[in-house]
This record gives C-alpha cells, structure tokens and sequence, in this order.
C-alpha cells in the first residue's frame, strides 16, 4: 500500500518530468492504479482523449475473451448446395468463411490448408463436381477496411483489410531485381496469384541505401502501384504487400487445385457477394486454434490483421450475416457500458489502432485492466501480453531493469504517438498502468526512455 506521502511524491515525479514533453507540444494522458487498494498512485490528464495506436488491440482482445472465451475457434466450413450421387455432386461446392485470420497464415495457421480441403473432399465420395466452386464471405459485409484507414496503409501487409475469409495473413509477396542505378528495377515473381490483378511497376534505381517503395491498392482493386525507389544490384528483394481480393484468391486457388488432384469440376469458381439463404449440407468444418493462442499472438506481434479480425467477428454476435463495423464498434460498448465503465469518451473505429482517429483516455483503458484482473479470463489475458525487457514489441523496453519480466506491457506507436499499457508485477506490488503521449518534437528513443524511468519510479 503506498502511503500519501509516497503517492505525492510520484505525482511531483511523474509531473515534472512530463513537463520536459510539455513543453514540447506533447498531450499526455497517464494514470497508475493499485490493483490491491483501488487507489490512483499517480496520474496526469487521466481523462483527456488522446491517439492510443495498437494499446487499442486491449480492448479488442479483452472484449474477445470476455464475450467470445479462450477456448472459441474460427470455422470454415465445406459445404454443398446438392448432393452426391455416384462420386458426382450435383451442385456447387461451397467455402463458407467464419473471418478465421490464420487460414493459411503463417503464425498459427496451415499454409497447404486447399490440400487439406481436397483430401476431405475426396474422402467424401466426391470425384467430380458438376457445379461451381464458390467462396461464401458474407459472415461480414463488403465493406473490407475501416473507413478512417490511410491510403498509404492499405497497399501493405499490416494494412491489409477483413474479410469474411482471409487467407496468407491477406499478404503478398512481391520479389524485385534492381540493376545498375539510372535502371528500372524488374518485378520477378508475385505470391500468391491473385485473378485480374494488374501490376504498375513505377520503382526507380537510386543513390539510396534503403528501399522506399511504396504500393497502392484498395480492397477489391484490380490495379497495384508500385513507387518509390530501390537500391542498385538488390536481388530477390521482398514487398509485402496487401492481398486485395483474399476470397477470389481461394477460389481460382481450389479450382485449379480441384482439377490437378483428378475431381473434375465442371463449372468455373466465384466469390459470393451477399448473403442469401439456400439449403446446403455441410461437409466439413475446419477450425482453427484456440483463441486464447491468437490473442497472445496478436498482442505479442501487435498483428493488425488478427485484431482486424477479431473485432469484426465481435460484431457477429448482433449481426451474424454481413456484420458491419458499426456493429463490432456497438458490441464494444455495450459490454464495456454494462461492466459499469463510461463510454462516453470512446471514440473507437477499428479494432488494431491504426486508424489515428481513435481516441479515448488512460483512465478508460485502465478501468478495462482492472475488470480483467478479476476475470475468469484473467490467466489467458495477462499470458497474452509480452514480457518487457525480454518479448514481442517491448522486447527492449525496460531491457536490464528491475522491471524486466515484471511488467507485461503492450506498446503502440504512430507518427508523434508513443503509448504503454498493461501490467506491473513487482514483489508484492500490482499496478495497472497506461501511458499515452502525442504530438511530442523530440527523438521517440527519448519519450522511451522517459517513460522508462516513470515506470521504475512506481516501485522505488
């Protein structure tokens, strides 16, 4: 228990040291609360709304764990519109997506999942399919990406948008050549093939040490810019980029896959863009791994398209067909709200924290903290955050100090933003604690190492 002098002192630490940022333009919300008392140990604008980057996938994950539970799974299922007569099936072969984000991904998913699908396929009797081969998205609605998203966002990997199945992280590998300066670098291979997709190659060869290439492409796009400049003489050089249509990429993917592996289909693939009820049998559902590993996952790696996607799917809980983000946003806030936590600061448009307009305060995030540590989701939530000094984003953070492997902490960052949140466990102190600094002029490596020293301060 911290005394009220001990407490007074904090604040004067804490203050004056927020003072050097102040001064700098910056807007500072931070709030320390006790965990075994209730008590606020130190603050600073604990209610002021500021740009809180990826500690938004907090919220995320918590909301998920809380409504959803540890053990939940995605599904995909194998489905049909007809039947099977005689190795033949009458009617289409249906891929249903649950917004699974590790079909195919590379963290905890299968990447020769469509061998997977056609081995069960086969096993079902089927040889030939006298349909079509169609993906269902239409757990979520066609609106793929947050409508406060960045262009200059959407073209890569981490901005890549949700969909009702994704597929590969939703990310492109694009390999470039480079030559001799004064040359136009050659794009050599793209994976995965994604249909109709034209690509803009408008790189330059420079005098720079570093790639600065940039792609461009919305969801649903049928044309990828690609800008910027490359060194001279890089060989097999990667861009991650977006994938813009992932359900149109398992499509062509299945059907040629179908074909190659001896069922014969007769019909051409698509992508089904709304929901209409039908009579299908299902063949098949593929789940993924528990959620309690993805949101470690995402928390550990701050994977934008995992929260993406776990947020979205929030919003089938209200709406389980063509799910809006309006209506993950409204799931949100209803369970915060009846958890007894005010809303009413929250502005909130995304699930990950890119979007740069949500906001809300340090002392929002840590009511939200406080509920957890009394979860019956407490161990799966805390498990989730990285270890500071030691994994995932605050890997160097607190690196060498008293707090390594004592503060679990998730990090967010944006152009001027530098935030922390999570948990210290230290002796037998227990804090919950969120810092969120904008806007500030100096070096980011200096708002680090300030924050650094506030942390250690808590448990002189």
């Amino acid at each position: 228990m911290i005394d009220m002098k001990q407490k007074i002192l904090l604040f004067l630490i804490f203050s004056a040291q927020f003072l050097i940022l102040t001064a700098q333009h910056a807007t500072i919300s931070y709030e320390v609360i006790d965990l075994k008392s209730g008590e606020v140990v130190a603050s600073q604008n604990p209610e002021l709304c500021a740009t809180p980057a990826s500690v938004t996938k907090l919220i995320t994950t918590a909301t998920a764990l809380e409504l959803l539970g540890g053990d939940f799974q995605f599904s995909t299922y194998i489905e049909t519109n007809g039947s099977i007569e005689a190795g033949v099936l009458k009617g289409d072969l249906i891929i249903r997506g649950g917004a699974d984000p590790t079909l195919g991904s590379i963290h905890l998913g299968d990447r020769a999942f469509l061998d997977y699908f056609v081995k069960v396929i086969k096993q079902n009797g089927i040889n030939r399919i006298a349909g079509d081969v169609i993906i269902d998205p239409t757990c979520l609605d066609r609106c793929a990406a947050p409508v406060k998203w960045i262009w200059e966002d959407m073209g890569f990997h981490y901005g890549a948008a949700t969909f009702g199945l994704s597929v590969y992280d939703n990310t492109s590998i694009i390999t470039i050549n480079s030559g001799d300066f004064g040359t136009k670098p050659t794009v050599t291979s793209v994976w995965p093939e994604t249909p109709n997709l034209a690509i803009y190659n408008e790189i330059k060869t420079l005098r720079i040490p570093n790639d600065s290439v940039w792609a461009f492409c919305p969801p649903y796009g049928l044309a990828l810019y690609l800008q910027g400049g490359m060194p001279a003489n890089r060989n097999n050089y990667a861009v991650r980029t977006s994938i813009p249509n992932p359900p149109l990429v398992v499509a062509k993917s299945l059907h040629r896959m179908l074909n190659n592996f001896g069922i014969v289909v007769d019909g051409t693939y698509s992508v089904q863009t709304e929901y209409f009820p039908e009579n299908r049998t299902l063949i098949y559902e593929y789940k993924s791994r528990k959620l309690r590993e993805i949101i470690r996952l995402t928390n550990f790696k701050s994977n934008n398209l995992y929260a993406e996607h776990l947020f979205r799917r929030l919003g089938n809980i209200i709406m389980p067909h063509e799910a809006t983000s309006s209506a993950s946003i409204q799931v949100v806030k209803d369970y915060w709200k009846k958890q007894g936590i005010d809303i009413s600061a929250l502005f909130l448009y995304d699930g990950c924290g890119l979007a740069a307009q949500n906001a809300y305060s340090a002392h929002f995030l840590n009511q939200i903290l406080v509920h957890m540590r009394k979860s019956p989701n407490w161990d799966d939530f805390y498990q989730s955050l990285p270890r500071a000094g030691r994994e995932g984003t605050v890997g160097s953070f607190l690196y060498k100090t008293k707090l390594q492997d004592n503060a679990r902490l998730k990090s967010g960052s944006l152009s001027g933003v530098q935030c922390y949140s999570g948990y210290i466990m230290y002796g037998d102190k227990e804090y919950a604690v969120t810092v969120m600094v904008n806007n500030f002029t100096c070096k980011r490596r200096e708002v680090k190492n300030q924050i650094e020293e506030w942390l250690l301060d808590i448990v002189k």
